[in-house]
């Protein structure tokens, strides 16, 4: 299971969602979550890496009910799927789409002269 999660560590790196030491990847098994621990380098994860933890609902836990992703102000994008691939989908997703809104924010904010 650690394989996959750093495998998909590596991708958020290197494709530039994600810098090496911020945000972490987990995976639900049951009622914990794998997941790495604080300050690992998501290019380079292995086992000893990952802790698992008891689940806690949270307001992005109760987001992810009934939505694949969620925004948090000041932390950033929370995504759930079947798989670790499917989340990766997700935050792939909404982080272009947050990138499509920032350059459309600042073509009118340019054309109005606000900057």
């Amino acid at each position: 299971m650690w394989q996959e999660i750093e495998k998909y560590g590596k991708k958020l790196v290197a494709y530039g969602l994600n810098h090496s030491h911020f945000g972490n990847i987990s995976m639900r098994r049951g009622d914990t979550l794998l997941i790495t621990k604080s300050g690992c380098l998501l290019d380079e994860i292995n086992e000893q890496m990952l802790v698992e933890v008891n689940i806690q609902k949270g307001n992005a836990a109760n987001a992810l009910v009934n939505h694949k992703a969620a925004i948090t102000k000041g932390h950033g994008i929370f995504a759930a799927g079947e798989t670790l691939e499917q989340a990766y989908v997700y935050t792939c997703s909404v982080e272009h789409i947050c990138q499509l809104k920032y350059f459309c924010d600042l073509k009118t904010f340019l054309i109005k002269g606000v900057i």
